[in-house]
């Protein structure tokens, strides 16, 4: 049988199983099949689909999951078998690993990766190999490290190995960050690092650092490619990119046309850009299709209101068997009488932001609690045009890169930011002058970034913002032209 013929048919069984069917099930089937290389492929093909779900679902220790509860586990422990003997040792050490035979599953991995002349653990082979052990201890990670230490490896990739067991093994955001910060410092184009910083950023509503993360990611290891897209879609929405939200969400649906909530999404970001007729269809789409039926049917009603189709909107309200939520019967009510209403939640949300804000005073200065708050603000003010230090700036935003907690191989810079001119601005913020020095640590930055690709040929300066700067470090500032030092303020006043 040839290699055409044998993929022929390994395709013609898949397309033949439902996808709900139960691996349990599916092994059956392919204990039936009569030509062997069809049912060896088919073996190794059904353990690694496996090993890949229980990637995606990432079941932790601390969880106190029993795997073999899982139908999919029980189906690989009976499958391991029956795999050719030449590819098995690797998917012993996991049925090992799934009957929670640990020091079985180690010792299997220790010798299916005994160093080998010519083996060098990339980030693929780390990624398929390795990521599936979640329910563990941070003792066996410990081990791997050491399996792979043993190896010749990819550059990066015991910094990855160690932010892994991070996630798997800790509760600490702060390790796990550190661990991932210093991948990318030796390896920025780790597609497998950004993939998790990604993850990491989209927790804490990071979305502009999201994006950069996962616009570097081509090839996804611990999701389906979809949820990179759709995630990527939902980033630029929160952003307010909405060419790039439609093409994101467009892509994901190119794969899976039923991906939830992907094309309700979809719809709602070509109403957000005034496309009405466009957000029409997209919605239709997910009536006829009977996916996202939560959101779509509401939204197919605001969308035919914006087009001032009342009569087709009120026959499908009156004739559809689906709900259709009252915002939606309101935003309906409002076009037809050409009033302006306010729904509820933006009526709150204005009322917020108009409320009055005292004054910046002198008095009653404070500072912020911690760094983070101060620079979030300052991000903001930089990426709405504000002109805080005197100059326009704005946050360094490329493909795959974003100027805030910007990795560097010698650290992590606060902000980086670019003038009209395409000068580069580092910007180091303390919350007041109690740490190390500002001054040698931004320098260093500067120093690092003149002489790198990024400037190209650009002015760097820097920038220190903090309170109550001390005369040392103004002292320290005078000395080099390339730097200046901000104090910032904050004030609380009475008003009545």
């Amino acid at each position: 049988m040839t290699d055409e013929e044998l993929n022929a048919k390994i395709d013609e069984f898949l397309d033949s199983i439902p996808a709900t069917l139960p691996y349990s099930e599916q092994l059956e089937m392919i204990h039936k099949i009569k030509e062997p290389d069809v049912r060896n492929q088919l073996y190794i093909f059904l353990c690694n689909v496996v090993i890949n779900r229980f990637i995606f679902f990432r079941y932790r220790k601390s969880d106190n999951t029993d795997l073999l509860e899982r139908d999919e586990a029980r189906a690989f422990v009976k499958a391991v078998p029956f795999i050719p003997e030449e590819y098995r040792l690797y998917y012993q050490a996991v049925a090992e690993y799934f009957k929670g035979n640990y020091d079985k599953a180690l010792e299997i991995l220790e010798q299916d990766f005994a160093p080998k002349k010519g083996l060098e653990i990339d980030e693929y082979m780390f990624a398929h190999s390795f990521l599936v052990f979640t329910n563990v201890t941070s003792s066996f990670w410990d081990r791997i490290i050491e399996i792979i230490k043993s190896n010749q490896y990819e550059t990066g990739i015991i910094e990855l190995a160690k932010a892994v067991k991070d996630l798997y093994c800790s509760s600490s955001e702060d390790d796990y960050f550190e661990d991932l910060t210093k991948a990318l410092q030796v390896n920025p184009n780790s597609e497998l690092a950004n993939e998790l910083m990604g993850f990491y950023y989209m927790k804490k509503q990071r979305y502009a650092n999201e994006i950069a993360c996962l616009e570097r990611v081509g090839t996804a290891y611990t999701v389906p490619a979809t949820f990179i897209h759709f995630y990527l879609g939902w980033c630029y929405g929160e952003v307010g990119d909405h060419k790039s939200e439609i093409e994101s969400y467009q892509e994901c649906l190119d794969i899976d046309p039923y991906f939830e909530d992907a094309r309700n999404n979809l719809g709602l970001a070509y109403y957000k850009t005034r496309q009405y007729q466009k957000a029409v269809d997209v919605f239709k789409q997910c009536i006829d299709m009977e996916t996202d039926l939560k959101y779509a049917c509401s939204n197919y009603v605001v969308a035919l209101a914006a087009l001032g189709k009342y009569r087709t909107a009120h026959l499908f309200i009156k004739n559809s068997p689906y709900k259709v939520r009252k915002y939606a019967l309101d935003r309906l009510e409002a076009a037809e009488s050409s009033k302006v209403k306010i729904p509820p939640a933006q009526k709150k949300m204005l009322e917020t932001e108009s409320a009055a804000l005292p004054k910046l005073a002198r008095d009653n200065i404070s500072q912020f609690s911690n760094e983070k708050l101060l620079e979030d603000e300052l991000e903001a003010r930089l990426r709405n045009g504000s002109n805080v230090f005197g100059v326009h700036l704005r946050i360094y935003k490329r493909k795959g890169e974003y100027g805030q907690q910007f990795i560097i191989p010698i650290g992590r810079l606060d902000l980086l930011a670019e003038d009209d001119n395409g000068d580069l601005y580092v910007i180091e913020l303390k919350k007041d002058s109690g740490y190390d020095d500002a001054f040698l640590q931004t320098k260093q930055y500067v120093d690092y970034l003149e002489k790198s690709e990024l400037a190209s040929g650009k002015h760097v300066k820097g920038i220190i913002c903090l309170s109550n700067p001390t005369s040392e470090l103004i002292e320290a500032v005078k000395s080099d032209d390339r730097i200046s030092l901000f104090e910032y303020q904050i004030s609380y006043t009475k008003i009545i």
